[in-house]
């Protein structure tokens, strides 16, 4: 069933390709899958009713690709958004069955790409294709790239609210953010009362470290489809308190509303986590990452520091 799942996905990425152009104002690239949707199709089972069930969501997410296209092609943005609208549905049903399937690989690039509409353009900047200066006897041509990616070195402190450029791996590939410790703000009374008291008995001071990651400003969207995005990052943090002391991070289990992660917009992603301390009026005085996921970056010190 996961198989049939990452084979489907491909009508996710055949309605992305006009989608992040409409998004990015970008032409609409070529396909750079191998297999067509016909041949996609053939390989799926109808009689298995898993199979049938994603392959019939499949078939209305690609029967808005070329119509998505058109849009982009006729510089119809009114037309676009409503596309784009209409596929959100189909989407979000893909993405919660597939996501039964606790093996469903390609499950991080597909929440990405429907991030993406959740965007229209200006929303987000990218680099600008290489130009060239106009050519004449007098004058040699020229051209501007798109900057490279430059990580800010491990072990930099920077000011809360500032953002850091993370360079980090997931499943093999390669990702770029910019992530950013927003906020860290006390919990109240009414934020904790879904926590039992067993774990309310532990601390008697719980504050939220909320962060933010997202593309960096002159990501190469061309490369979107084959690196890991900001929705594959689970930060880890050491919250360090005025009086020396470190919080200990509270893990709930289930809904928690009042601090939670959301990775619904694979473009900007929100984290928040919760930390407890043992002193009535602690302070936070900064904010340590030790880790951005599993697989890296690796430091033998905290990746980054945010100071209050």
């Amino acid at each position: 069933m996961a198989m049939a799942c990452d084979m489907l996905g491909k009508a996710v990425s055949d309605f992305s390709r006009p989608a992040q152009a409409w998004v990015f104002q970008k032409p609409i690239g070529e396909d750079p899958g191998t297999s067509d949707k016909d041949t996609v199709l053939k390989m799926i089972d109808d009689s298995d009713a898993g199979q049938a069930e994603v392959k019939a969501i499949a078939l209305r997410i690609w029967d808005l690709a070329p119509k998505m296209e058109s849009a982009v092609e006729a510089k119809d943005d009114a037309l676009a958004q409503q596309i784009m609208n209409d596929a959100k549905k189909p989407h979000d049903e893909f993405i919660a069955r597939c996501s039964k399937e606790s093996d469903w690989g390609s499950k991080s690039s597909i929440v990405s790409l429907r991030g993406t509409l959740d965007s229209k353009p200006g929303d987000y900047s990218v680099p600008s294709a290489p130009a060239s200066a106009p050519t004449s006897s007098a004058a040699p041509t020229s051209s501007k790239a798109p900057k490279p990616f430059t990580p800010t070195k491990l072990g930099t402190t920077v000011k809360l609210g500032e953002p850091v450029s993370l360079e980090f791996t997931y499943q093999g590939q390669k990702g770029q953010a910019e992530f950013t410790v927003t906020g860290v703000r006390t919990a109240t009374s009414d934020d904790l009362k879904s926590i039992s008291e067993e774990a309310r008995a532990k601390a008697k001071t719980f504050v939220f470290v909320e962060a933010t990651a997202k593309y960096p400003k002159d990501f190469d969207v061309t490369k979107m489809s084959s690196m890991a995005s900001p929705t594959d990052l689970y930060p880890r943090y050491e919250v360090a308190a005025t009086d020396g002391s470190t919080g200990s991070h509270l893990t709930v289990i289930g809904s928690f509303k009042p601090c939670e992660d959301d990775k619904s917009s694979g473009l900007e992603v929100k984290f928040c986590s919760a930390y407890g301390f043992a002193a009535p009026d602690a302070k936070v005085s900064e904010v340590r990452m030790i880790e951005a996921n599993s697989e890296g970056p690796k430091s033998d010190g905290p990746l980054f520091i945010w100071k209050k």
